[in-house]
C-alpha cells in the first residue's frame, strides 16, 4: 500500500518545507480520490452481500465486524446522527488545506463516523435514516442527494434574559 505520509516526509527532508507543504495538497486530492474509490467498492461489497443475503439466505459470520458494533435506541437517533455530523463538520474544518467545501457532510461519512464509534443504527437503511434526520435538523440544509451543508444558526437571547 502507498505511504502518502512517508513520500511527503521524503520530500520535507530532501527539498525543504515549500516543497512538501506543495506537495502535500497534490497528495491530499489523491487520497481523496482514493478514498472515494475505496468507498464505492465498499458499497458495492455491501450491495452485493445484502443481495447474497436476500437471495441466498447466507447469514452474517460471527466474526462479522458489524455484529460486534452496539445497535442504538431509536429514541437516541435523531441526537447521535446530528453529533456525528457535526463531529465529521469539526473534523473537516481542522483539515489542512481547508476547502470552501469544508462545512458540507456526506450521509456516508456520518455513517462512517457512527461505526468508527462501534455504534449502528440497527436500520435497513442507515443512509435514509441519516438523510431524514439530517432533513429536519436546524443546522444542516440538504443541498444535494444525500449531501448537507452546516448552517449553524445564530444564537438568539431574549430581551428578557438581559440583566441589565
Amino acid at each position: 500500500m502507498r505511504d502518502f505520509l512517508q513520500e511527503m516526509r521524503d520530500v520535507w527532508f530532501k527539498e525543504g518545507d515549500q516543497a512538501a507543504y506543495d506537495l502535500g495538497a497534490k497528495l491530499l486530492r489523491e487520497l481523496e480520490a482514493e478514498q472515494e474509490k475505496l468507498g464505492n467498492q465498499a458499497f458495492a461489497i455491501m450491495a452485493l452481500g445484502k443481495y447474497l443475503q436476500d437471495k441466498s439466505g447466507v447469514t452474517p459470520n460471527s466474526s462479522d465486524a458489524e455484529s460486534e458494533l452496539d445497535v442504538i435506541e431509536a429514541h437516541e437517533r435523531p441526537r447521535l446522527i446530528i453529533e456525528a455530523a457535526n463531529e465529521v463538520v469539526d473534523s473537516q474544518q481542522d483539515d489542512w488545506p481547508s476547502t470552501p467545501d469544508s462545512n458540507l457532510v456526506k450521509v456516508q461519512d456520518v455513517l462512517e463516523q457512527l461505526r468508527s464509534k462501534g455504534l449502528d443504527l440497527g436500520v435497513k437503511q442507515p443512509l435514509a435514516v441519516i438523510g431524514t434526520v439530517l432533513t429536519s435538523a436546524d443546522d444542516f440544509r440538504k443541498v444535494a442527494r444525500n449531501t448537507f451543508e452546516h448552517v449553524p444558526q445564530p444564537n438568539t437571547v431574549e430581551i428578557e434574559d438581559i440583566p441589565w
